[in-house]
């Protein structure tokens, strides 16, 4: 982790229901490039909403996101801009069921200038480093929940982002699989100096992350 920002909330809210309901209130902060951040708090609490403010899957009712400096909202059209700096992983995987593991990770790529000899390349490396290369080929609504979260992390990984955003990653994954999805990420944020924005409710062990957060009704409380 070093000291410069990569992503700056302002003063961000967000609304529903004609302004009664503050999913976000009023929150200001900053995430630095190369750390493992940890969004905790209650069910409720505004986290993934938080979330997805910060990555510009959704729009502030006020404030402003920067991401390096410029408005997310201003660069998050620019062609290619998401897939080349910023992975999601959700809890709920978002797998395409009927392709294999392969097909699935490579989707990103599709959206960036490369040959399909590069494309298969990296889909290849990348599959190898989560640990599935002897599932390559399987359909995913054939594999373990703990093999699809990978597949999901893999997908994030693949166009080298500068951020991931995972939303309760291990939230539907046992005990062992749980500790496999946070040893990976940390393992990628310290090896490739990817900067890990993480949604949970649980405790993860301090191994884990460099920095936590607690919201509470919108707002930040630690």
């Amino acid at each position: 982790m070093n000291n410069s920002i990569i992503l700056e909330a302002i003063n961000i809210s967000k609304f529903y229901e004609d302004g009664q309901v503050k999913a976000v209130d009023d929150i200001s902060l900053q995430v630095y490039t190369g750390e493992v951040l940890i969004i905790g708090g209650p069910s409720g609490s505004g986290k993934s909403t938080l979330l997805h403010l910060l990555g510009g899957l959704d729009l502030p009712s006020s404030g402003k996101v920067y991401f390096k400096g410029k408005s997310i909202q201003d660069v998050y059209g620019s062609k290619g801009f998401r897939v080349k700096n910023i992975g999601f992983v959700f809890q709920a995987f978002y797998l395409w069921q009927n392709l294999n593991v392969m097909e699935n990770v490579m989707l990103p790529l599709m959206e960036l200038p490369l040959t399909r000899r590069q494309r298969i390349s990296r889909t290849k490396e990348i599959i190898e480093e989560v640990g599935l290369t002897d599932k390559i080929k399987a359909q995913v609504k054939l594999i373990s929940m703990g093999q699809r979260q990978r597949v999901a992390v893999a997908r994030a990984l693949v166009a080298n982002p500068s951020v991931i955003f995972a939303d309760e990653p291990t939230g539907s994954l046992d005990s062992c699989n749980k500790e496999n999805i946070l040893q990976l990420l940390r393992r990628f944020n310290r090896q490739n100096k990817v900067t890990v924005v993480m949604v949970t409710h649980e405790s993860p062990a301090v191994e884990y992350f460099d920095r936590k957060i607690q919201l509470l009704d919108g707002r930040i409380c630690v």
